[in-house]
């Protein structure tokens, strides 16, 4: 962020002064940058209206740099690379727009203000930032997976078996032996059991 400041005594050839200090600011180019601050104020609306894009981009660099902090691009690894765009650029909408609706301020009572935005500490606004919030954290455990899941699914996966990628695992059963080949124990009569080149069916079988 580059700030200029101009002193009122600064006078032109005509000897004319500025009669009161003159401010100028401006920032050099954001790296990383994952939205924008037209995104934010299509997303917010006029909630944001109040805020210059000078501080809307300041919000969305830090939002950007916490993004890639959280899924440097160093890392390798499996990468589904265009839902993780779209999912960098959402969560840093929603955790700036979260940056800038907490901005500390002067408040008094209950009401916070936010040059002509005011904000009523009740119910209604506290469901905004309960929403912007659990958008950010959904969209947040896309960023951290690197895109290979969606939003909405968790981390854990739905079904593990250990080994499962090994050429080698043997299928898995309930692990019963084979009543043509074993014989059971006595009484049998619930047991059903297959003779050779018979169906099976529920009887008594002798141990051989």
């Amino acid at each position: 962020m580059i700030v200029i400041l101009l002193d009122e005594s600064i006078a032109d050839t005509g000897g004319d002064t500025l009669a009161e200090e003159t401010q100028l600011t401006f920032s050099t180019t954001y790296d990383p940058y994952y939205a924008s601050p037209d995104l934010l104020r299509l997303e917010c609306g006029t909630w944001l209206s109040s805020i210059p894009d000078d501080t809307l981009s300041l919000m969305i660099h830090w939002s950007s740099l916490e993004a890639d902090a959280v899924t440097p691009s160093s890392v390798s690894g499996t990468t589904n690379q265009n839902l993780l765009d779209v999912a960098r650029t959402k969560f840093c909408i929603y955790d700036s727009a979260m940056r800038c609706l907490m901005l500390p301020t002067d408040v008094g009572g209950k009401t916070k203000r936010l040059g002509d935005l005011m904000i009523q500490d009740d119910s209604s606004f506290a469901g905004v930032i309960d929403e912007l919030k659990e958008s950010r954290d959904e969209w947040w455990r896309v960023v951290n997976a690197r895109g290979t899941i969606v939003p909405g699914q968790g981390f854990a996966p739905t079904f593990a078996i250990k080994g499962i990628n090994d050429p080698d695992r043997r299928n898995i059963g309930r692990l019963w032996h084979d009543p043509r080949t074993e014989s059971y124990g006595q009484p049998t009569q619930n047991t059903k059991f297959q003779g050779a080149g018979r169906r099976y069916r529920f009887g008594y079988k002798k141990r051989t």
